[in-house]
């Protein structure tokens, strides 16, 4: 036999959903004030979000969209500072200097080290796009190219 719940304690849970919603929509309210719009171009999680990020010298900040085709991959290359990359749409492969690869579908993000060589691949049947927010010490590069690394991945 369950317990019926009291009017008190049925006021009292219409009054917190009420004040919640409040709360909410008054945030909403003041992050979209007229003549502001806010519009998010991707999101993703990163399951491995463990991360410190020390800037000690300026620094530019650099936000990218990048498309690539089915069977389309970036040169090899590194990024002189960390980069965050969130996929959009697709799936993309990041290929590490040891050739070992790590799938990113969309909806996910990850973090680049500053330094870290790799390439970035679609080994998928459809295009994929994803943004990268690149940390890069004032006045230098978003990237610097490198040769393909001789590596073998040990997985």
């Amino acid at each position: 036999m369950t317990k019926k719940p009291t009017k008190r304690a049925v006021w009292a849970i219409c009054g917190a959903v009420l004040i919640g919603t409040a709360v909410l929509t008054g945030g909403l309210l003041l992050a979209q004030a007229p003549g502001v719009q806010i519009i998010t171009l991707a999101t993703g999680r990163d399951l491995n979000a463990d991360y410190k990020i020390n800037v000690k010298q300026p620094a530019d900040i650099e936000m990218d969209m990048l498309a690539i085709q089915p069977g389309a991959a970036t040169r090899w290359h590194y990024h002189p500072g960390p980069a965050f990359v969130v996929v959009k749409s697709g799936t993309v492969t990041d290929e590490d200097e040891n050739h070992c690869q790590t799938v990113h579908p969309a909806g996910t993000a990850f973090f680049e080290e500053a330094g870290r060589i790799h390439r970035v691949l679609n080994q998928s049947f459809e295009a994929a796009e994803f943004f990268g927010v690149l940390i890069l010490p004032a006045g230098g590069p978003p990237l610097v190219p490198v040769h393909e690394p001789t590596g073998t991945c040990r997985h």
